[in-house]
C-alpha cells in the first residue's frame, strides 16, 4: 500500500478546508500523489527503513499539519453563546496555532534540534560551511558562532519571517500587515496627537512577538472582537496592548478581521509550500 493511498481521505479535507479555491480537487489529488511517491521512494532507498527519523525525510507532512492546525485554530474559537472565561482564554490559543504554522510552512528544511543537528551525518555539509569561515579560537565564542550558523538554518523566527517574505505574495502580505496597526507616542499620555505609525518590519516582529511570548512567557492578549466586539474604532480596530519601548509608547492594535486574515495567509503558504514541493520533484 502506497502512502498516497492512506492519505486521500487527508487530501480530501486539504481541499475541502483549504485549497479549493486555488486547485481542482483532481489536481490536488495528483499533485499530493506526485510529490509522496518521490519522497516514499527517497525514504524506500534507506538502507534501513527502520532506522530514519520519518519526520526528517517526510517533509509532505507539513502540508497536513499545518491544515489540522488551522482548522482545530477555527473549530474551538468562541461564538456569541460562549462564557466570559471561553471569550477571554481561547482567542489566544487559536491565534498561536494559526501563527505556528507560519514558522511550520516557512522552514527551508526538515527541523532538527541543534543537538540531533551536531551529530547528524546529512548535515555535516551544513557544518562545515558554517566552521569553515570561522576565525575564532576561544572555544565558547566558536561554539556561540557555530550556533548562529544553526539558527540561521533552523531558526523559528527566521522560519517565520521566511513564510511572510517568501511564501506570501504582495498582495497578501499587504492584508497581514494591515490587519494589524501600530501608533509610536513620543509623549504619551500628554500628548495623544502626535504619533507615527509602525512600518511593515515593526508589523512583522510583533506578530514574531504574540507567536514567541505565547510558547515562553505565557504572555497573551484577546483580541478585543470576542470580549466587546462593537469596541472598535471607525476603521475597525481594536485597541490591543500598550507597552513602553524605546523611551516610547507603543500602541497595538488588530482589524476585526485580523483572525480570517491569519487564516488565509496560512492557507495560501499551504499552497506555495504544496507547488514548491511540486516542482522540486
Amino acid at each position: 500500500m502506497s502512502t498516497y493511498s492512506t492519505h486521500i481521505k487527508a487530501t480530501d479535507r486539504l481541499y475541502d478546508e483549504a485549497l479549493k479555491k486555488y486547485i481542482s480537487r483532481d489536481e490536488l489529488h495528483g499533485i499530493i500523489k506526485k510529490i509522496m511517491d518521490k519522497y516514499e521512494q527517497e525514504w524506500r532507498s534507506e538502507e534501513n527503513i527502520f532506522q530514519v527519523n520519518i519526520n526528517e525525510i517526510w517533509k509532505p507532512r507539513v502540508l497536513f499539519a499545518a491544515n489540522e492546525r488551522l482548522l482545530l485554530a477555527e473549530i474551538i474559537l468562541p461564538n456569541h453563546n460562549s462564557t466570559f472565561d471561553q471569550k477571554y482564554q481561547i482567542p489566544p490559543v487559536s491565534e498561536y496555532l494559526s501563527l505556528t504554522c507560519f514558522d511550520l510552512l516557512g522552514q527551508k528544511t526538515s527541523w532538527l534540534s541543534f543537538d540531533q543537528w551536531l551529530v547528524s551525518g546529512k548535515r555535516k555539509k551544513e557544518r562545515d560551511a558554517i566552521i569553515s569561515v570561522i576565525t575564532e579560537t576561544d572555544y565558547i565564542k566558536k561554539t556561540s558562532l557555530i550556533y548562529d550558523g544553526y539558527q540561521a538554518i533552523y531558526g523559528v523566527k527566521n522560519s517565520f519571517f521566511n513564510f511572510i517574505e517568501n511564501l506570501l505574495d504582495k498582495t497578501r502580505r499587504e492584508a497581514l500587515f494591515s490587519s494589524v496597526q501600530i501608533k509610536i507616542y513620543d509623549g504619551y499620555p500628554n500628548n495623544l496627537l502626535s504619533f507615527t505609525f509602525g512600518i511593515e518590519e515593526d508589523k512583522k516582529k510583533y506578530l514574531y512577538s504574540i507567536r514567541n511570548n505565547f510558547t515562553h512567557k505565557a504572555v497573551h492578549n484577546t483580541p478585543n472582537v470576542y470580549l466587546w466586539p462593537n469596541h472598535y474604532d471607525t476603521n475597525g480596530f481594536w485597541g490591543r496592548e500598550k507597552l513602553y519601548l524605546k523611551t516610547k509608547n507603543w500602541h497595538y492594535l488588530v482589524h476585526r478581521d485580523y483572525l480570517t486574515t491569519l487564516k488565509e495567509a496560512v492557507i495560501h503558504g499551504i499552497y506555495v509550500k504544496m507547488m514548491d514541493m511540486y516542482n522540486c520533484t
